[in-house]
């Protein structure tokens, strides 16, 4: 299967593959997630000139491994859950950019816990947290072994996105029969906005 490098189509539920057991679990997870959903899984595998000693160096060592990595990942994919559309994708970049840039209002993003590379010189946290951070759609990160219980999570600041914040939340947690935890900055809940700290 040879990977494309079209930018991913709206709708779709976006994976992070890189070869590693994380985002392995989390291929299996995302392509139930997305048959259920009924929008295709997309595989997007990222170059990261960063971590490879440039663009071009990256483009020339990522091609195979690209192709490897999404071919074995399309592969659990269709294990998975036969009947899901799968497409690969590889771009070259920032990981976390690219995958939160990789489509136009993905369904969701999931990619698993630990990837194959530790956090980059500069970078404090894991793409993880830097697609959680970025990222306007649900995240899902994925763990090799699932815990019993698990939350919805949503960070509530009453600000103009708080109704669909809200429906978003309250829907992927009645998809799921998960409990939802609401997550409020304390100076919000203290009445206290962003613009009145600006004037502390």
């Amino acid at each position: 299967m040879r990977p494309q490098t079209a930018g991913v189509p709206a709708g779709t539920v976006v994976v992070g593959v890189d070869g590693s057991p994380g985002a392995t679990a989390a291929v299996k997870w995302a392509a139930i997630e997305a048959a259920d959903r009924g929008t295709p899984l997309r595989l997007v595998f990222v170059h990261d000139p960063a971590a490879e000693g440039g663009e071009a160096v990256a483009r020339r060592r990522g091609i195979n491994a690209a192709t490897s990595a999404l071919d074995r990942a399309a592969r659990v994919a269709h294990a998975s859950h036969d009947g899901v559309d799968v497409m690969t994708v590889a771009v070259c970049g920032p990981p976390a950019a690219s995958l939160v840039g990789s489509a136009d209002r993905p369904a969701m993003i999931c990619l698993g816990s630990h990837g194959a590379q530790p956090a980059r010189l500069g970078h404090r946290t894991g793409t993880a947290s830097e697609v959680l951070l970025a990222a306007r759609c649900p995240v899902a990160v994925v763990r090799p072994f699932m815990p019993p219980h698990a939350w919805i999570v949503a960070q509530v600041d009453f600000g103009p996105s708080l109704p669909a914040v809200m429906r978003l939340a309250f829907g992927e947690a009645q998809l799921r029969g998960c409990p939802l935890r609401l997550l409020v900055d304390w100076n919000t809940a203290h009445g206290t906005n962003s613009d009145a700290r600006g004037d502390l």
